[in-house]
């Protein structure tokens, strides 16, 4: 596979062009289907319809060449990822942080610093929040009770 893709981003009329579209359907014709086509990635067919690599010449010296298709991949070239180390975050390293960042905040509780209340409902009973809910519902249900069902 060429190295050098400046050829995509050149002139269609400069021969680095012309020496580009060589190397590629080249390449496009090692990679063709059982009917002897390929993808076809000039700027109208976008890698989506099939052509005889004759044929993928003429689209990229007409319309050239899509410029972002780099790997080559629906020709035989694969995503190559850098190899990237991520640090392994503990929960409990998390809750450190989290727990720095709230330090001397309001409601702040230090005592209950642990990953398990997170998935527990609240204790307080006094919580705003389960005491407009338990109103909301009790409003429903008075009001649910004093509508007549409809009947068609």
């Amino acid at each position: 596979m060429p190295a050098n893709r400046s050829w995509m981003k050149a002139h269609r009329r400069s021969a680095e062009f012309r020496s580009g579209v060589d190397e590629f359907v080249a390449v496009a014709t090692n990679h063709v289907n059982a009917d002897g086509l390929a993808r076809c990635p000039c700027m109208r067919c976008l890698n989506v319809n099939f052509h005889t690599p004759a044929t993928i010449r003429v689209h990229l010296f007409l319309s050239g060449i899509q410029p972002s298709y780099n790997p080559w991949y629906f020709h035989g070239e694969t995503f190559s990822q850098p190899a990237v180390e991520l640090p392994e975050n503990d929960e409990e390293e998390m809750a450190d942080v989290l727990a720095d960042m709230l330090r001397g905040d309001p409601g702040f509780d230090e005592s209950a610093n642990t990953t398990d209340s997170f998935n527990e409902p609240p204790i307080n009973d006094n919580n705003k929040l389960m005491t407009c809910l338990r109103r909301w519902r009790l409003s429903y249900i008075q009001v649910a009770k004093n509508q007549p069902s409809m009947h068609w």
